[in-house]
C-alpha cells in the first residue's frame, strides 16, 4: 500500500483529534492538550513528508487567526498556526478518557497501598495530591521534548511534551463508552466560547490548516529571529501582522510586494467550501508562489533571487492575480455571499529574505539548572529529523488594505 501523503496523514491526526474531543466535550481543551502530546511525533513527521512551503502563523488571539487563515488560505496548501491566547502556563486537570485509548504519554502511576502492600492504580485524590505537590517543580524544570516548544525568554517553561496518568476511578462518558479518569498537567487552554477548532474543521479534515501547540514563539518580542528559525524547520516561512519586520541578526532583504485578493467576512466553514468548489482554478496560483520561492531559497546572491522574483511576478504572478481577483468577484456577487455582507478585500504582502541568520545566545534548557545553546538543540534536531537547513530564510508580512 502506498505511503499516505503529510496532507493526508495530518488530515488523519485531525480528525482523530476530532473524535477525542467528541468522547466528552466538556473537557475539550484537556483532551486536545493530551492529543497533541499524543501524536507530537507523528505531526513533525507529517508536516515535514509535506510538499510545498507551509506558513507559519504565530496569532495572538483567535480572531487575529481568522483574519489570517481568509488572508493566507490562497497561497499554500498548508498554514500551520498557534494562539497565543490558548497557552497555559500548566495546570492540574482531570479528565475522561475511553479505556480504548492507547498513547505514549498515557501510562499508569502505581501507588502502594498502604493496606493490601500491594501496588495498585491511583485513586484521582492521591493523584492531585502529588500533582500539588510537585506541579510548581515539574513547571521548572520539566524538560521539554523538542526545541519547537522552548521559548528564548529565559526562565519560561514552554510547551511540553508532559505525561498523564490514569486513575482507578471508573466512568463512562456521554456516548455510553467506558473511561477512566486520567490525570496531568496540560498547557492548552481553550476558552468555552473559542469556536476557531470548531469553525475550522473542514480545513483540518483535509489537512491544509494544522493547529501546532507545540511551536511557540516568545510572546510580545521585538524580533522574528524565534520564529523564523522555527519556521525554518519545516523548510516553511514565518508569516507576521507586524507593522515592520525587525531581526536582531542576518540582513533583510525585501524581494517583493504583491496585493493579495481574499474575501472579508466570509466564515471559515463557507470560505472551506468555496476553495473546494473553486480550486482547481486557484491552485496554478499556489504553484507559482510556491515555484518562486524554491527557485531563489538557494542562491547565494540576493541580487540574483531579486532578479528571478521580480521576472516572475512581471510573467507570471500580475496574470495570476488578476484570475484570482475576478475569480473572487464572481463568488462574492453570490446570493449568499451578498446576504451576510462578504466582499472582495485586498491583503498588502511583502516578502523578504533572510541572510546569515545565526543562531542565537543561551536559552533555558529546562530538566536541570543547566543551559543550554539553541545551537545545540538545532544540532540534535536537525540530526533527530534530517531537517533541511535553506541559507535562505523567508518572512512574509502581510496586512489589510481597504479591497
Amino acid at each position: 500500500m502506498a505511503k499516505k501523503s503529510g496532507k493526508q496523514q495530518i488530515a488523519q491526526l485531525n480528525e482523530k483529534m476530532y473524535k477525542l474531543i467528541a468522547s466528552f466535550p466538556r473537557t475539550r481543551g484537556e483532551l486536545v492538550d493530551f492529543h497533541f502530546k499524543s501524536e507530537f511525533e507523528n505531526y513533525l513527521s507529517a508536516i515535514q513528508d509535506t510538499t510545498g512551503q507551509p506558513l507559519l502563523v504565530i496569532a495572538t488571539n483567535a480572531d487575529q487567526m481568522r483574519a489570517s487563515i481568509r488572508r493566507l488560505i490562497l497561497l499554500s496548501d498548508m498554514l500551520l498556526f498557534n494562539t497565543q491566547s490558548y497557552a497555559g502556563s500548566g495546570k492540574i486537570s482531570f479528565f475522561p478518557i475511553p479505556d480504548k485509548t492507547k498513547s505514549p504519554v498515557l501510562k499508569i502511576m502505581p501507588v502502594l497501598d498502604p493496606v493490601s502492600k500491594k501496588y495498585r492504580s491511583p485513586k484521582p485524590v492521591e493523584v492531585g495530591s502529588l500533582l500539588s505537590l510537585l506541579g510548581s517543580r515539574s513547571l521548572q524544570t520539566g524538560r521539554p521534548e523538542g526545541i519547537l516548544g522552548i521559548e528564548w525568554t529565559p526562565g519560561t517553561s514552554g510547551w511540553q511534551q508532559s505525561h498523564f496518568t490514569r486513575t482507578s476511578e471508573p466512568y463512562k462518558n456521554e456516548k455510553g463508552q467506558k473511561c477512566h479518569i486520567a490525570s496531568g498537567l496540560t498547557h492548552i487552554e481553550i476558552p468555552t466560547e473559542d469556536t476557531l477548532l470548531e469553525e475550522t474543521k473542514t480545513f483540518l479534515r483535509k489537512g491544509q490548516v494544522v493547529f501546532a501547540p507545540f511551536i511557540r514563539t516568545t510572546r510580545d518580542a521585538s524580533f522574528i529571529d524565534e520564529g523564523v528559525l522555527k519556521a525554518g524547520l519545516f523548510s516553511g516561512v514565518l508569516t507576521v501582522q507586524d507593522s515592520a519586520i525587525h531581526n536582531q541578526t542576518g540582513i533583510l532583504h525585501p524581494l517583493t510586494d504583491l496585493e493579495i485578493p481574499y474575501l472579508e467576512q466570509v466564515p471559515l466553514s463557507l470560505l472551506a467550501k468555496v476553495l473546494e468548489d473553486e480550486g482547481e482554478s486557484l491552485v496554478s496560483f499556489r504553484k507559482f508562489i510556491n515555484r518562486a520561492l524554491v527557485d531563489i531559497e538557494n542562491l547565494s546572491e540576493p541580487a540574483e533571487a531579486q532578479h528571478i522574483i521580480t521576472r516572475l511576478k512581471r510573467d507570471l504572478l500580475e496574470d495570476e492575480l488578476d484570475r484570482v481577483r475576478q475569480i473572487l468577484d464572481r463568488v462574492s456577487r453570490m446570493k449568499a455571499m451578498t446576504r451576510i455582507g462578504v466582499y472582495v478585500g485586498t491583503a498588502a504582502l511583502s516578502i523578504a529574505g533572510l541572510k546569515g541568520l545565526s543562531l542565537p545566545g543561551i536559552v533555558i534548557g529546562a530538566g536541570t539548572i543547566a543551559t543550554v545553546t539553541l545551537s545545540e538543540l538545532y544540532k540534535n534536531y536537525e540530526e533527530k529529523r534530517k531537517v533541511r537547513h535553506s541559507p535562505m530564510h523567508f518572512v512574509w508580512r502581510i496586512e489589510s488594505k481597504i479591497g
